[in-house]
C-alpha cells in the first residue's frame, strides 16, 4: 500500500469518520498477508458458578452463544499485516460500536458487566465517545432484507413490476371505514389531477398504517402514475406525507436512479461494522486472534445473522466467514509448552516473544532462543499511536489486536525454528535457518483451532476433526445408595487428601466426579481403595461403559428395577448437578495415562467395570 494515502490519519474510528476510513480497511486488506481482530465487549463472565463437567462441544458453544447474546461489542479492532523484505509491517484501526437506534440499526437491550466497565473507564476508555459517536450496525440478513426491499420499491416506481402483495390489512377498503374513505379520497384527488395538466404538485393523502401505504402504492402503479409516464412520487421524512410531481419521462426515471443510489448509500452507513466484517471475508486472508473462539462468536452474533445452534452447523457457518483460514495464538502458544510453560496471556506471551519474561517461568533463552532471532513487527508509517504508552492501550481492541497479530508472526518464526529442530526446542545447538522469514506453513494443521480456556477439550476446531475430551481428572463412582447428596462424596475426596471436587449424577446410584486439583488424578483410585462404592477412571467408564446401572440390595435402598445409564453430558435423573463455588482449573491437563495398571494398589478394584456392576458385588455407601 502506499505510504502516502497514510501520512495524516486517525487510527480512532467512529461514526464521523468510519465511510471515509472504510477504504483505506478494504485497500489494506486487499494487500495483506494477514490481519488479526479482537473485540471489547460489556461483560464475559457467567452469571452462575456452575460448570458442567460433562459438557460436550454443543454445550460448549452454546454457553459462548449465550454470552454473546447478553452483552455488547463496544470496541472491534484489526490490525492488518504485510510483509516488507525481513519485518511485518501492521496498519491497525480501533472502531467504537453502538447499536444506534435513530441510524435505522438495530435497537438492542444488552447486559453490562460492573467489573468489567469499571476497568474499562478506569484505564482510559471514553464513554461518551462509545454512545455519542459509536458506529452501528445491522446484520447482514437484515442488511440484504432492506436493499431488496429498496429495490423492490425502486422497480414499482419505475413500472417495472407490480406492487408486493399487501401486508396484513382487510382483504378488500370497503371493509374497513377508515380505509375506503383513504381510497375514495385518494382515487378523487388523482381524478382531479389527471384533468389539470397544467397542475404540476399534488399532494397526496397521509396514509396512516403499512396497509394504506400498500393501497397508495398499487393505485399509483395501476392508473400509471409511474417514473417511466413521467410522475415522481418525493416522500417527507418529516411527516410521512408524499408529493406526486408531474415531470417529463427523462426527468422522472434520472431522479428515481438517484433516489435509488442515495438510499443504497443510507443503508450502507446505517450497515456499519458490517462493512468491515464483509471486508476481512471478501478479501480471503486468514485471520488470527487470541484466544479468538469468544470473539469469533461474539463477531457473527451480532453482524451476521442469528446463529445456528449446533456446533456442527456454526461450524460451516463460521467458514464461509473466515474463508482464508482462522488462528488462535493463544492455542499456537500453547502447542510450544518448552517455552511458555503455560504462561498465556495475551500480554504474557508478548513479553515472553520480547524476550521480557526471563526472570519468570515462560522464556527463550531456556530454550536457546533470542528475540532478534524471531520476526520483526512494526507500525506502519502513520500508525504510531500505540508507541507512546503502550500500557495505558491494553484495554483497547485495536491495541489487542495488533498484540494478538505481532504476536502471531513471531510464533511462526519459533514454529519455523522448532520444526527444524526436530519438533521441540531442547536448548541444543539450533539449526540454521532465517527464522525471521517464517510463512504461514509452519501453522497450516493448526488451521481452525481455537483455545478453549475452561474446557476438557484441548481446543475446538471449526476446520477437521473434533478432539477428544481431556479427562484424566474425573472418575466414575457406582454402587452409592440411591440419590447420596454431593456433600457426602465431597467429604470423602477432601478427608482423603484429594482436594475440592465437582459431581454430577449420571443414575440415582452412581456419578461422575471431577477434580479441581488434576495433579492429584494418580491418587484418587489408591487413597479411595478401601471405600465402599467402586471408583474407576473416566478411561475405563468410557471402555466398557454398561446400559445398565443396577442398584445396591438392602431394604434401604430402594427400587430394585434397574436404571439406564445416559450417554456422557446428560443425567438419567431428573436430579439437577449440585452447584459448588468452584471454578474449573484454566487447562485440564491429560495427567492420567489411558492404562493405570502400574499402580500396585489398584488392581483389586479393577478386574472389569461391568462385573463391578452386578448386584451381589455392589457395596453400599459407609
Amino acid at each position: 500500500m502506499r505510504a502516502a494515502a497514510f501520512e495524516s490519519f486517525e487510527m480512532e474510528v467512529t461514526r464521523e469518520n468510519f465511510m471515509e476510513t472504510l477504504p483505506l480497511v478494504r485497500e489494506a486488506l486487499s494487500e495483506c498477508e494477514f490481519f488479526a481482530f479482537d473485540c471489547e465487549m460489556t461483560g464475559i463472565r457467567d452469571s452462575g458458578l456452575y460448570t458442567d463437567i460433562m459438557h460436550d462441544m454443543d454445550d460448549f458453544f452454546l454457553k459462548m452463544q449465550d454470552k454473546a447474546s447478553v452483552f455488547q461489542i463496544i470496541q472491534f479492532g484489526i490490525s492488518i499485516f504485510s510483509r516488507e523484505r525481513d519485518k511485518w509491517v501492521a496498519r491497525t484501526w480501533n472502531f467504537y460500536v453502538f447499536p444506534h437506534e435513530a441510524l435505522g440499526a438495530q435497537d438492542r437491550q444488552f447486559s453490562c458487566q460492573a467489573s468489567t466497565l469499571y476497568q474499562l473507564v478506569r484505564r482510559g476508555f471514553d464513554m461518551d465517545k462509545w454512545v455519542l459517536a459509536g458506529i452501528g450496525y445491522l446484520t447482514a440478513t437484515r442488511r440484504d432484507s432492506r436493499r431488496q426491499k429498496v429495490l423492490r420499491e425502486v422497480r414499482v416506481t419505475m413500472q417495472q413490476t407490480a406492487p408486493e402483495d399487501a401486508p396484513s390489512g382487510p382483504d378488500e377498503p370497503a371493509r374497513d371505514p377508515g380505509n375506503r374513505t383513504f381510497v375514495l379520497e385518494l382515487s378523487a384527488r388523482l381524478d382531479r389531477f389527471e384533468q389539470n395538466p397544467n397542475h404540476r404538485y399534488l399532494n397526496l393523502p397521509l396514509a396512516r398504517n403499512s396497509y394504506q401505504r400498500w393501497l397508495l402504492t398499487d393505485m399509483l402503479a395501476k392508473r400509471g402514475f409511474v417514473a417511466k409516464a413521467g410522475y415522481i412520487k418525493e416522500d417527507s421524512r418529516r411527516d410521512g406525507s408524499c408529493t406526486l410531481v408531474r415531470t417529463s419521462s427523462q426527468e422522472a426515471i434520472a431522479h428515481v436512479a438517484a433516489l435509488q443510489q442515495s438510499r443504497l448509500r443510507d443503508l450502507d452507513a446505517d450497515a456499519g461494522l458490517l462493512l468491515v466484517l464483509e471486508a476481512m471475508r471478501d478479501c480471503g486472508r486468514p485471520a488470527v486472534g487470541h484466544s479468538v473462539y469468544l470473539d469469533l462468536v461474539f463477531t457473527l452474533q451480532a453482524l451476521s445473522a442469528p446463529l445456528p445452534r449446533t456446533w456442527s452447523r456454526f461450524r460451516r457457518h463460521a467458514n464461509s466467514w473466515f474463508p482464508g483460514g482462522l488462528f488462535d495464538s493463544k492455542h499456537i502458544a500453547s502447542c510450544i509448552p518448552e517455552v511458555f510453560c503455560g504462561e498465556l496471556g495475551l500480554q504474557q506471551i508478548s513479553r515472553t516473544l520480547l524476550g521480557e519474561n526471563s526472570t519468570r517461568q515462560a522464556s527463550l533463552a531456556r530454550v536457546g532462543v533470542s528475540a532478534g532471532m524471531l520476526p520483526h513487527v512494526e507500525h506502519a508509517d502513520g500508525f504510531e499511536r500505540y508507541l507512546l504508552r503502550p500500557d495505558s492501550y491494553q484495554f483497547e481492541a485495536g491495541y489487542n489486536a495488533f498484540t494478538a497479530g505481532s504476536n502471531f508472526a513471531k510464533l511462526l518464526g519459533l514454529m519455523q525454528l522448532r520444526r527444524e529442530s526436530g519438533g521441540t526446542l531442547d536448548g541444543g545447538e539450533l539449526p540454521a535457518v532465517n527464522a525471521r522469514r517464517a510463512g504461514l506453513k509452519e501453522v497450516a494443521a493448526l488451521n481452525g483451532h481455537m483455545h478453549t480456556g475452561r474446557s476438557h477439550f484441548p481446543y475446538a476446531a471449526i476446520q477437521g476433526p473434533d478432539p477428544h475430551p481431556r479427562r484424566g481428572h474425573m472418575f466414575f463412582v457406582t454402587g452409592l445408595h440411591a440419590h447420596t447428596h454431593h456433600q457426602v462424596i465431597r467429604r470423602t475426596f477432601l478427608k482423603a487428601g484429594l482436594g475440592d471436587i465437582m459431581s454430577v449424577p449420571l443414575s440415582p446410584y452412581s456419578v461422575m466426579v471431577a477434580l479441581n486439583d488434576s495433579s492429584r488424578a494418580r491418587d484418587v483410585i489408591p487413597s479411595l481403595q478401601h471405600w465402599s462404592p467402586r471408583i474407576y477412571t473416566y478411561t475405563d467408564w468410557m471402555r466398557n461403559k454398561p446400559a445398565e446401572v443396577v442398584p445396591p440390595r438392602g431394604p434401604d435402598t430402594g427400587s430394585q428395577h434397574p436404571r439406564r445409564l445416559g450417554p456422557p453430558g446428560k443425567s438419567a435423573t431428573t436430579s439437577a448437578p449440585a452447584r459448588l463455588p468452584q471454578s474449573m482449573p484454566d487447562d485440564q491437563p491429560d495427567r492420567l495415562q489411558d492404562d493405570l495398571s502400574d499402580n500396585p494398589s489398584d488392581g483389586a478394584q479393577r478386574d472389569s467395570l461391568s462385573d463391578s456392576l452386578q448386584p451381589e458385588e455392589v457395596g453400599t455407601h459407609q
